[in-house]
């Protein structure tokens, strides 16, 4: 027969464990609730990136880089015609100073090396001229060279400095390069290309210059006379060239058209058509160089708006992700703090758990044989 005191114990012992099984079927579904509660309170979003400001910001950055995308071309256009007003001038000194050195001196072997010199500094100048063009698309540009026989817009170049509009600049072309020309008795314009070392014959029609197809190597042609008053030249060779010679740009010639500086006189000459290159570009270039320095100052501003916008977008990523964080931080510390109190409750429950369970138990029994008989 069973105990009834034992049949109690163990119901008791039954519905308690069929209580904490209960309880932490709800401990568990609270917990879940809270923790959904607590991620719909964290931030959803970092940056908001749909805030006025922020867009503004975005707006105003897009604008002023499309804008200098736009005239990108036109401005290394002015940068590169800049950059060859100053070369062609320190390479014009550089010539005369060379030629300087010669005068006064007996040494055929000192002059041949400074005419080498020379006609290497001269043609350096054309390299730079050259390497001022600007292509884009299918059209080319260059503020320095020659523009004979191109468009007139070839020469001539309007750049807004406002994306807004409302300000531009306006260059204009010069030639500065060291080219010439040969009229022959047809009239027809004999133009020697340096890449390949040719004259090609060329038709003048309504200011368009277009070759006709026949050439002449300068490869075996040598100056048999040239008079620098009338430009009457003749050109002796295989194919033998002859007409008026008409100069173009700095009004520079090579050694050879003056006698490799046979004596002092014609060593002056030289210096003296270098100087007048020197006065000339004193002369034309300081508008571009100007212009050219004033689009550089706006350019310059528009780097440093769009740097201060970018810091401006900087601070709002840092306000917005500081607001977030100490949304998220709160949520977290709300859950925590519930948590923490559903864990003293549950520990309280398992209390007095115990204590019900210990007084169902009854009185321990006595040790020994009094303990052994029941007492």
């Amino acid at each position: 027969m069973t105990s009834p005191l034992s049949s109690s114990t163990g119901l008791i012992e039954s519905n308690v464990a069929s209580n904490q099984f209960n309880s932490m079927d709800s401990i568990a579904l609270i917990t879940k609730q809270l923790v959904a509660r607590a991620k719909e309170e964290r931030a959803e979003v970092a940056v908001d990136f749909d805030r006025g400001d922020f867009i503004r910001a975005t707006q105003k950055i897009e604008r002023l880089t499309r804008f200098k995308e736009k005239i990108a071309n036109n401005v290394a256009t002015v940068t590169k015609a800049k950059g060859a007003v100053t070369e062609i001038r320190n390479t014009l000194l550089s010539a005369k100073s060379k030629l300087q050195t010669m005068i006064g001196s007996a040494s055929p072997e000192t002059r041949q090396q400074i005419s080498k010199d020379y006609d290497d500094l001269i043609k350096k100048i054309s390299t730079v001229v050259d390497g001022a063009t600007q292509n884009f698309g299918f059209r080319s540009f260059n503020l320095v060279g020659n523009f004979e026989g191109s468009s007139p817009e070839n020469n001539k170049l309007l750049i807004p400095t406002r994306e807004t509009g409302g300000g531009a600049l306006q260059f204009e072309g010069m030639d500065l390069g060291v080219d010439f020309k040969i009229i022959d008795e047809g009239g027809f314009t004999w133009k020697l290309d340096k890449i390949d070392n040719k004259f090609y014959q060329h038709t003048v029609v309504n200011d368009l210059i277009t070759k006709t197809g026949l050439s002449i190597s300068a490869d075996d042609l040598n100056v048999s006379s040239y008079d620098p008053n009338s430009g009457s030249i003749t050109l002796v060779g295989s194919q033998p060239l002859s007409g008026t010679l008409v100069r173009s740009g700095l009004n520079i010639l090579t050694s050879e058209y003056h006698q490799n500086f046979s004596d002092d006189t014609l060593v002056q000459r030289a210096i003296t058509d270098l100087e007048t290159a020197i006065t000339k570009l004193d002369i034309d270039t300081p508008p571009l160089v100007t212009k050219a320095k004033r689009l550089e100052t706006s350019l310059e501003g528009i780097d440093l708006r769009i740097k201060i916008l970018e810091k401006e977008k900087d601070t709002i990523r840092q306000e917005e992700l500081d607001a977030s964080r100490a949304v998220s931080l709160a949520a977290d510390m709300k859950l925590q703090l519930t948590l923490n109190n559903m864990n003293l409750l549950t520990s309280g429950n398992n209390a007095i758990v115990e204590n019900m369970l210990s007084l169902t138990s009854g009185v321990a029994k006595g040790p020994g044989v009094f303990g052994f008989m029941g007492f």
